[in-house]
């Protein structure tokens, strides 16, 4: 930073302001610290600024499953998001397994600034004690005390069903999340309830898993009851039943109408487009950012969703 400050004939100081807030520097000055930090080569160092400041530059991210193209569009806004603060992403995959989690964010703790755990199956007590005094901010998940953002599960189910009731679904099979996910819980809750004001006639199909495969496993028992319309935890789970229905011959919209949950690219791959309520992702990263550097509070933030009407529903 000296040799930055003598080449551009600025104080050292000056040059600190202009690499973290440039904003506050004139324009001329700017544009000879810039010219110095090129010609020099100049990169900032990470380790001596930590010890300077207590500060790591890092946020820790916890999913539950990377190759769920929902985390990893997640994770790509959550890194734009924190450009603009020059802080990095520091990722661990806790495969939904509670034990490995809480090792994630033990592991974690003390090494990053803050921590975003996404999709929480831990016991809310054990999660406080393995995070300690690190912040932690919540994705689709609530705990009393804990920052955290979340889709709006009411408005999910409210999506879903409604579409498939206004197109005059009366008979309607839900395929619903691993009982332990939060997110899940909630949905099942509100489809029941809605399906009961609405005097539908509802088929609930367990799974173990929210991905492809297990939608495939769940073809066989949508396709047992007498529904003509399915609803899915989430678009792996809509996107496996549609590949499961139509290899047994049963047409997708024709004879089964299917709406995920997500809206993630993979949804409008398949053919016909899938159906499905969409998670609005970037405000999802924007705003755990903003919870990530408000540290003093905590704030439950809910996002809503917005039905994308694909080619996978239609009247019975």
């Amino acid at each position: 930073m000296r040799d930055v400050a003598n080449r551009s004939g600025v104080h050292m100081a000056t040059v600190s302001r202009a690499l973290s807030r440039p904003e506050l520097v004139n324009e001329q000055t700017l544009a000879r610290v810039l010219a110095a930090v090129d010609a020099l080569d100049y990169h900032p160092n990470l380790a001596a600024r930590r010890l300077c400041t207590g500060r790591t530059g890092t946020i820790g991210v916890v999913v539950p499953d990377i190759a769920n193209p929902f985390f990893g569009t997640f994770v790509r806004e959550l890194q734009d998001a924190l450009r603009i603060t020059e802080q990095a992403v520091v990722l661990a995959d806790s495969r939904h397994d509670a034990n490995i989690e809480l090792d994630q964010v033990g592991w974690l703790r003390g090494q990053v600034d803050a921590m975003l755990v996404c999709g929480s199956v831990s016991p809310a007590a054990r999660l406080r004690s393995a995070a300690g005094t690190q912040p932690v901010v919540l994705l689709n998940r609530q705990i009393r005390g804990t920052s955290s953002v979340v889709v709006d599960q009411r408005s999910v189910a409210d999506l879903s069903l409604e579409h498939l009731v206004g197109l005059g679904h009366r008979s309607v099979a839900y395929v619903a999340g691993p009982a332990h996910y939060w997110s899940s819980t909630q949905r099942r809750s509100r489809i029941e309830a809605l399906a009961a004001a609405h005097h539908l006639d509802l088929h609930v199909i367990e799974t173990e898993e929210a991905t492809f495969e297990a939608g495939l496993g769940a073809a066989d028992q949508v396709r047992a009851t007498p529904a003509t319309a399915a609803v899915a935890f989430n678009d792996l789970l809509a996107i496996g039943v549609v590949h499961g229905v139509s290899a047994a011959g049963v047409a997708v919209p024709a004879k089964l109408s299917v709406v995920g949950c997500d809206g993630i690219d993979l949804s409008r791959m398949i053919d016909p487009p899938l159906t499905t309520v969409a998670a609005p992702i970037a405000a999802l990263a924007a705003t755990a950012v903003a919870l990530l550097a408000d540290r003093d509070r905590r704030s439950a933030r809910t996002i809503s969703p917005t039905l994308v009407v694909g080619g996978t529903t239609m009247r019975p």
